[in-house]
């Protein structure tokens, strides 16, 4: 399922291509576009990013307090909420061993202060999150 929500959000942010020949999703299934959206929070843009994801603190003022637990895990967000993540949405969590989790931070965090510097993009931080956990 994590490998789905992975390449879902990589099929909408453009990682991989489509081709002309694909089908519709199933009744009751939902599209790759619409699963990668619901990763995303919407009040996070490129256009938003000095009010949001760069303001020191602001991920504390979203950030789920009530995440189940597993001794030795944490319920992580596959699209971090330092890169505009959706903060509860279902299908943006996972969970992972804790050094896992601890690793990811440091990567989330270089990535959002890029983003913040403009030296990359939202979308390019967002993409190279998703390229580091599709090995997990």
């Amino acid at each position: 399922m994590r490998k789905l929500v992975i390449l879902s959000l990589a099929f909408f942010l453009g990682v991989v291509g489509c081709t002309s020949g694909a089908k519709s999703p199933s009744v009751g299934q939902r599209s790759p576009s619409k699963v990668a959206s619901a990763m995303l929070n919407p009040a996070v843009t490129q256009a938003t990013i000095h009010q949001t994801i760069c303001v020191k603190g602001w991920t504390k003022t979203i950030r789920p307090r009530n995440l189940p637990t597993r001794r030795g895990y944490e319920d992580d967000h596959i699209i971090p909420l330092e890169l505009g993540g959706a903060p509860s949405a279902k299908v943006n969590l996972r969970f992972v061993p804790l050094p896992r989790a601890r690793r990811d931070d440091v990567l989330e965090n270089q990535l959002r202060g890029q983003v913040c510097a403009h030296a990359i993009t939202l979308a390019e931080g967002q993409k190279e999150m998703l390229a580091a956990k599709q090995g997990e």
